[in-house]
């Protein structure tokens, strides 16, 4: 089998293993360390900030022109 066939074959795998991990409900997200705290009043360190943002983003969010865009709504 030559090295071309042996490359297609293994990409074809990797992107079947890619497919099936993408139908998991789990989401993964590098964030570093451990949060110092999930209080939005307590949480001093960027790596609680960003969990923080992530938990409490709303139904919009403001745009690059400041304009209101959707975020979590699918529609108003």
């Amino acid at each position: 089998m030559g090295y071309n066939k042996k490359m297609k074959i293994l990409s074809c795998l990797l992107m079947l293993m890619v497919l099936f991990e993408a139908e998991s409900a789990t989401l993964n997200r590098g964030n570093g360390g451990e949060p110092d705290s999930l209080n939005p009043h307590l949480a001093q360190g960027l790596n609680s900030h960003h969990v923080l943002y992530d938990l409490y983003e709303g139904l919009f969010r403001y745009g690059e022109d400041g304009a209101p865009v959707l975020a979590m709504a699918a529609g108003y």
